[in-house]
C-alpha cells in the first residue's frame, strides 16, 4: 500500500462498513507515511472520517505505530 502511495498510484481499501478494518488499515498507513505515533494517526484519520470501531483496533494501531493515546 505504501509503495503505491509513494509512487503516486491509487489505493482503495474497504471492508463491510468502511470503518473498523478499513479505519485500522488507514490509521496504520497514514501513521507510517507521515511518521506519526498511533494516537496522532488515529486523530488524523478521525479528523477526516469515522475510523476504528473497537478498543482492540485502537490498541493495535498504537502497538503497531508506537505509544500515544487517542
Amino acid at each position: 500500500i505504501l509503495a503505491r502511495i509513494n509512487a503516486g498510484l491509487p489505493v482503495c481499501a474497504h471492508c463491510f462498513a468502511g470503518i473498523g478494518r478499513t479505519g485500522l488499515l488507514l490509521c496504520c498507513a497514514v501513521g507510517r507515511r507521515f511518521g506519526l505515533d498511533g494516537a496522532a494517526a488515529i486523530r488524523r484519520v478521525r479528523g477526516i472520517r469515522a475510523a476504528l470501531e473497537t478498543a482492540e483496533q485502537e490498541r493495535f494501531v498504537i502497538r503497531y505505530l508506537g505509544q500515544g493515546r487517542p
